[in-house]
């Protein structure tokens, strides 16, 4: 009876897996060359703004300077494109962060490596660039900002303060944190660097209720503005900074283990705390429930209270390589938090969840760091969210990049051109994402009996047929597999007692879901 209630608890707290697609509509935005996004918001006219990077000279791609430029894709509230224009001149200029401004224009901020076209002054090797635009895309003004002679400033976000000028974040080969206030029209009204003798690196800053800011990044100094360093330093921590609002230094913090771990996202709570998350190899000192070998990596999340202090934290992932899901996230109005980004781990996890190669993977944690749900979306190929915000409607729009032609993906790609890499913009809309109140599946799997001890039997309640299954155990290793179904009882005698997963595909494609438990029919 114990184990009874356990596979219940159990089944209430485990994601969901392949149910009706929760994507309203979709579109796939580029040309025959890489079209890589970074940022998808809503606009004021309840439509939409991807922005990123373009090589593409073709299809919804016009206005190249040469080289890659950066792209803006101005979209109605169906994902109907009503304007595009690229920003940059003949070299390799990239799009890195955009918001829309009080004056209902937008401001952006790039990394140009051009002297020419749209960019007036660069003078290093490759300059953080700042171009403030009006409703319709026309450059009202820009600025290009570095740091010394041939160097390299690349930023990471840029934020409208309440005096209506911007503070940007950026990186480069300075090997500090950097991040700089200008007024309305551009002018630098101050600058500030923090780090140490070693490297640096400064990935997002969020503003603060106080009026100041905060920022992410990974840092292997342990001297000058970095303390608490943890393991050696070939190594880096997630290091994170809190100032005023004038850019001074209020409180720092090393975070990490013995190997390498680098801070990519932070949300502001609206409990005054902070969640950080970003990539990490370790398994000691401050992380736990590393997934894989240590120098794969996981998704750390880390919940820091007002002076740093770490409250919880937790580890997400599988065994592969690397799962990144900080890409975007999102706090709910009932205090969880929603994470997307991408993974190819079919355990850990994300057992029994993957679709295909590398897919879009969101995951929901309550406000202490458990799993509520999870969703993979995509098809057999490479799929990632880049960006994702709420909608006005209660739903969300996403923005990432997709090479398969299945599954989720119902959109023709561009085709590339010969020898070309290829990205599209992959846009999507979606409803009541991760919210507990998706589509239901149609039909369900049922296991009989459930707890079982030696063999158990499936049935779908579905239009369709079962036409083949595979189960897996906690690891995410495949135990069984048949390519036909013929209703008999499946036997079982020889797994070891514990929990598994049934994965049944129907006749019709779709895949339906079941969570198993072993054991021994005496208890």
């Amino acid at each position: 009876m114990k184990k009874i209630a356990t596979l219940l608890a159990f089944t209430l707290f485990t994601c969901q897996g392949y149910t009706q697609s929760v994507i309203e509509w979709q579109k796939q935005i580029g040309g025959s060359a890489s079209d890589l996004a970074t940022t998808i918001l809503q606009t004021s006219d309840g439509g939409y703004v991807a922005f990123g990077t373009s090589s593409s000279k073709d299809e919804d791609a016009s206005g190249s300077h040469g080289g890659a430029d950066v792209w803006l894709v101005k979209m109605d509230q169906n994902g109907t494109i009503e304007w595009q224009r690229m920003y940059g001149g003949s070299s390799n200029d990239y799009g890195r962060s955009i918001l829309q401004t009080k004056d209902g224009g937008y401001i952006f901020s790039g990394h140009a490596h051009s002297k020419d076209g749209d960019i007036s002054a660069n003078t290093d090797e490759a300059d953080c660039w700042v171009v403030k635009i009006d409703v319709a895309g026309n450059i009202e003004w820009e600025k290009s900002f570095g740091t010394s002679p041939d160097g390299i400033a690349d930023p990471s976000n840029i934020i409208q303060t309440e005096d209506g000028g911007y503070v940007v974040a950026a990186f480069g080969n300075f090997i500090d944190y950097w991040f700089f206030k200008i007024n309305d029209q551009g002018v630098l009204q101050w600058e500030k660097f923090f780090g140490g003798t070693r490297s640096d690196h400064l990935h997002k800053m969020r503003q603060t209720p106080d009026k100041g800011f905060i920022l992410v990044g990974g840092s292997i100094s342990n001297d000058g503005d970095v303390t608490g360093h943890h393991g050696i330093v070939l190594f880096s921590d997630f290091w994170v900074v809190k100032t005023d609002s004038l850019g001074n230094m209020q409180w720092q913090k090393s975070l990490g283990g013995s190997y390498s771990d680098e801070a990519f996202n932070v949300l502001v709570t609206s409990d005054g705390s902070y969640l950080v998350a970003g990539l990490s190899e370790c398994n000691d000192w401050d992380v736990s429930g590393h997934h894989g070998a240590i120098h794969s990596s996981d998704t750390w999340v880390v919940k820091l209270d007002g002076q740093g202090n770490i409250l919880w934290s937790r580890s997400l992932g599988g065994s592969v390589s690397v799962d990144q899901v900080y890409f975007s996230m999102i706090e709910t109005t009932e205090g969880d938090y929603i994470l997307a980004g991408q993974s190819e781990s079919s355990d850990g996890d994300l057992m029994g969840l993957t679709i295909g190669d590398n897919d879009c993977w969101m995951v929901k944690l309550n406000s202490t760091g458990e799993i509520l749900r999870q969703k993979v979306l995509g098809g057999t190929n490479f799929d990632a969210i880049i960006d994702m915000v709420r909608t006005t409607d209660n739903g969300f729009v996403a923005v990432g990049f997709s090479s398969s032609t299945d599954g989720d993906v119902t959109v023709p790609i561009h085709p590339p051109a010969p020898g070309q890499m290829w990205y599209d913009f992959w846009v999507f809309k979606m409803k009541n994402v991760l919210t507990g109140t998706d589509d239901p599946s149609i039909g369900s799997l049922g296991v009989f009996p459930n707890p079982f001890s030696g063999s158990f039997s499936i049935m779908a309640d579905s239009e369709s047929s079962i036409s083949q299954f595979s189960m897996y155990n906690l690891l995410g290793q495949k135990v069984l597999q048949s390519y036909i179904y013929d209703g008999n009882p499946i036997n079982a005698n020889s797994l070891p007692e514990g929990w598994y997963l049934l994965n049944a595909q129907m006749e019709n494609g779709k895949t339906m879901q079941a969570k198993l438990l072993k054991a021994d029919a005496g208890n």
